[in-house]
C-alpha cells in the first residue's frame, strides 16, 4: 500500500521537533500586569495631568469667539472665508458709501446686478441644483434671480417687500462647489450656530457681486444679519433683517 509523500514528510517533522529542547515561555502578560499595577512616578502623573489640562484649555479657548479670533486668521464655511483680522491684500474698494447697506436697498441698486434671469433659466444653467426655502408659509418664488460667475456658478435669489416692492426683504445666495472663495472681511460680530446639525455662522457685512457694467462691488442687499452654512457641496448665504432663530428656520426649510 503506497504512502502519501506529504503525509510522510509531516510525520517526520513532528518526530524531529519533539526531540528538540524548547526554552520556557516568558511570562509577558504577567510582567505587563505588574507594571501597570505598580505606582507611577509622581513626575509622570504630573505630566499626564498637565497634558489633559492643556487640551481642555485649548478646547475652551476655541469655544470662545473673542479668544478664537485671536488664534485664527479666518473661519471658512464652504467657499465663504470670514477673515477675523485685517489681511495684507486689500479688497476692491466699494463704489458705494463706506458702509453700504445700512439703509434699505431699493430696486435700482438691485437691478444693476449682472446676470438677471428667470428661475427656470437659472436652474438650467447653474452647475448645481438650486434649492428654495419652504418657510415662511406662502413665501413663493423669488422676485428676482441673478446668475453670476465667480469662478463657478453663484445664484442670488431676491425677495422684495410686499408692502414696498422697492426694498429687498431677503436674499439667498447659493455658491456651487467650483466657485472661488467669497471673502468676508473682518465682520463687526460673529456667532457660531448650526443648520441641520452642521456648523454655521451668524454675522454681517457685504460680499462681492458683479454689476452690469462688468465691475465688482462689495455690497449688502439687506440691512440686517447674514447666516452662512454649507449643505453637501453647496454654500449658502442668507441675508435678512430677521432674528437668528427665524433665519435658521428658513435655512433648514430649503427643498
Amino acid at each position: 500500500m503506497s504512502t502519501d509523500p506529504l503525509e510522510s514528510l509531516e510525520r517526520s517533522l513532528y518526530e524531529a521537533g519533539a526531540a528538540f529542547p524548547y526554552p520556557p515561555t516568558p511570562d509577558i502578560s504577567g510582567k505587563v500586569a505588574r507594571r501597570l499595577a505598580a505606582p507611577q512616578p509622581r513626575s509622570h502623573r504630573r505630566l499626564a495631568w498637565a497634558a489633559a489640562i492643556l487640551i481642555l484649555l485649548i478646547g475652551s479657548l476655541f469655544a470662545v469667539p473673542a479668544v478664537r479670533a485671536q488664534i485664527l486668521d479666518f473661519l471658512q464655511v464652504g467657499v465663504v472665508r470670514i477673515f477675523l483680522r485685517p489681511t495684507p491684500s486689500p479688497s476692491p474698494a466699494p463704489s458705494t458709501p463706506s458702509q453700504p447697506g445700512l439703509t434699505p436697498t431699493t430696486l435700482p441698486s438691485v437691478l444693476d446686478l449682472a446676470g438677471k434671469t428667470s428661475l427656470a433659466e437659472a436652474r438650467k444653467q447653474a452647475t448645481f441644483p438650486l434649492r428654495l426655502p419652504a418657510y415662511p408659509p406662502g413665501l413663493g418664488p423669488p422676485d428676482y434671480v441673478f446668475l453670476q460667475n465667480m469662478g463657478g456658478s453663484m445664484v442670488v435669489l431676491v425677495w422684495t417687500r410686499a408692502d414696498d416692492p422697492g426694498q429687498v426683504w431677503m436674499s439667498l445666495s447659493e455658491f456651487g462647489p467650483d466657485a472661488m472663495v467669497a471673502k468676508k472681511m473682518v465682520p463687526p460680530a460673529i456667532q457660531s450656530t448650526t443648520v441641520n446639525g452642521q456648523p454655521a455662522y451668524w454675522t454681517s457685512g457685504p460680499y462681492m457681486l458683479e454689476l452690469q457694467n462688468g465691475d465688482y462691488e462689495m455690497r449688502r442687499l439687506v440691512t440686517g444679519h447674514v447666516l452662512i452654512w454649507e449643505q453637501g457641496e453647496i454654500t449658502y448665504r442668507l441675508e435678512s433683517g430677521l432674528s437668528l432663530e427665524e433665519a435658521v428656520r428658513i435655512a433648514e426649510s430649503l427643498r
